[in-house]
């Protein structure tokens, strides 16, 4: 991008100063065609034709997909089965007002969208301490601060917990010792630990001057 700024702004220079040499017609202007208005009708007729036979050759049950437009819903669509079929039932088809689906990493996409929106309103700064941002105090393990940037790009040293995420938890959790029966359930009080140093985002400041050194 700077790259192109740079190249642009000398392009820009070079024919301002060549502008009394030279004389440039105006070139006349096209006429352009309006855009296509995304409609209800098309957006569901596209899902219709393309989700089906998607989640047939993927081998997903089922799915969930709306379009928003404009701050408006233009189309609310759901296909597959929500719950396989058994010896005694039929199974359930998905029904996109009452279907529940994990959010999973698409949550990502949304937290990412929202960072980088308070970024662009100066509201905060991807290298800056998150500390500076939080109401309560941040365990140190290292002396090098954890960054929004870090915690974007998955460089802040945290290490992945997952417990009961992908499959349901038993109804009667199997004993750890016999003699002692089933132990309490115990809710997690602290977050995950920092096995590791952050390290440098990819393209970042820090990661550049590294290499450069």
């Amino acid at each position: 991008m700077l790259a192109l700024a740079v190249a642009g702004a000398i392009a820009c220079g070079a024919a301002a100063a060549a502008g009394s040499a030279l004389a440039v017609e105006p070139a006349e202007a096209t006429p352009q065609s309006a855009a296509a208005s995304l409609t209800s009708q098309d957006t569901t007729a596209w899902l219709d034709g393309m989700l089906p036979a998607a989640l047939e050759r993927e081998g997903i049950a089922g799915a969930v997909v709306s379009v928003v437009s404009g701050g408006e819903i233009l189309a609310e669509r759901g296909y597959g089965v929500s719950k396989a079929a058994t010896g005694t039932a039929e199974p359930a088809t998905v029904d996109v007002d009452r279907t529940l689906f994990r959010i999973g990493s698409v949550s990502k996409l949304i937290t990412a969208t929202a960072v980088m929106q308070q970024v662009e309103a100066g509201a905060v700064d991807l290298d800056e301490p998150v500390q500076s941002y939080l109401d309560f105090t941040l365990p140190v393990t290292f002396d090098t601060p954890v960054t929004l940037r870090h915690l974007l790009t998955h460089t802040a040293g945290f290490e992945d917990q997952l417990g009961g995420l992908i499959a349901s938890a038993p109804a009667q959790p199997k004993p750890r010792c016999p003699e002692r029966g089933t132990p309490p359930l115990r809710l997690r009080t602290r977050g995950p630990e920092r096995r590791a140093t952050p390290s440098a985002a990819p393209g970042s400041t820090e990661q550049s001057g590294k290499e450069a050194s």
